[in-house]
């Protein structure tokens, strides 16, 4: 994944983040197969398209998390 694509999945909102992982998920299902079948010619695939889902899901994790702590400090400046 390179700089420019990793700042668009910053951009993104948590829903289309969260379909996208699907996708890639299935994906990567499908490239696992092709690598057990000696289809795959890059070897590195695989490990860089779980790489890209864990950056997604470390992305979405933040973004929880800032929205969590949003709430909390709505509710606690209304006290």
């Amino acid at each position: 994944m390179k700089r420019n694509d990793f700042a668009e999945i910053k951009k993104m909102e948590l829903k289309p983040l969260l379909e996208r992982v699907k996708k890639e998920r299935q994906e990567l299902a499908g490239l696992i197969l092709e690598q057990g079948q000696n289809k795959l010619k890059d070897l590195k695939t695989v490990q860089k398209r779980k790489r890209n889902i864990a950056r997604m899901l470390t992305v979405i994790s933040q973004k929880e998390q800032l929205s969590e702590l949003e709430v909390e400090n709505k509710q606690s400046l209304k006290f």
